[in-house]
């Protein structure tokens, strides 16, 4: 794709019908991005994408930034958002990224 015209894609979700269906969404998109990735020569990695609504263009970036801000960034924004959920709910944070705060690298482990 050469870019996406959100003025002419559907706001909607499939339904979570369970865990193993989640499961199974998140690993066919992550098989998707590896294809795609795995795909990209240096030309089609810098060619241009744009994104729009309708006639307006919302950004134009390489294909390579757009993994990088879109891809990557997002990922670690939502990383950062479930820490502060968990913090507020009292709940100690697992290593999402690396050893939490929560982690004591210095304690035996259970017997």
């Amino acid at each position: 794709m050469d870019g996406l015209d959100m003025a002419t894609v559907p706001v909607r979700y499939a339904p979570c019908e369970s865990r193993d269906a989640l499961l199974a969404s998140f690993d066919g998109s992550l098989a998707a991005i590896r294809e795609a990735l795995a795909g990209l020569d240096e030309a089609t990695a810098g060619a241009a994408w744009r994104l729009s609504f309708g006639d307006q263009e919302i950004l134009r970036w390489s294909r390579l930034e757009l993994v990088r801000t879109m891809g990557l960034n997002h990922w670690y924004h939502h990383r950062g958002e479930l820490v502060v959920y968990l913090r507020l709910l009292d709940v100690a944070v697992p290593a999402v990224y690396g050893r939490s705060a929560d982690e004591n690298p210095f304690a035996k482990p259970a017997a």
